[in-house]
């Protein structure tokens, strides 16, 4: 489903993918469930679980899936206040040798 991201929160459906684009960077906050993120332009996917942090870029194809059980997350405008460490270091599904995502904040 191809939504606006023009609300601060969702829950998707286990096994659903939601997909859009944002006018400006935000965090995506995950605050219950698996998350698979998928973002056009970037070599790898990542997974990310509840209580991540990742800064989304803007004006690029965003997709979210839930794994085998609902997910939770929020969007926020601001960006983290804490030192972000590099995509590099999340758990990747596949093989890449390119990292260009964005950036993910412990909490």
């Amino acid at each position: 489903m191809l939504i606006k991201f023009a609300k601060e929160s969702y829950t998707i459906a286990a096994g659903t993918t939601v997909s859009g684009q944002l006018q400006r960077p935000q965090s995506l906050h995950i605050s219950g469930g698996p998350v698979w993120l998928t973002i056009a332009g970037d070599t790898a996917d990542h997974w990310l679980s509840a209580g991540q942090v990742f800064i989304l870029p803007a004006k690029r194809l965003i997709v979210l899936e839930a794994g085998q059980e609902a997910s939770r997350i929020q969007l926020c405008p601001e960006r983290c206040q804490q030192a972000a460490t590099s995509a590099a270091e999340l758990p990747q599904p596949a093989r890449a040798t390119d990292q260009k995502a964005g950036k993910i904040c412990p909490v």
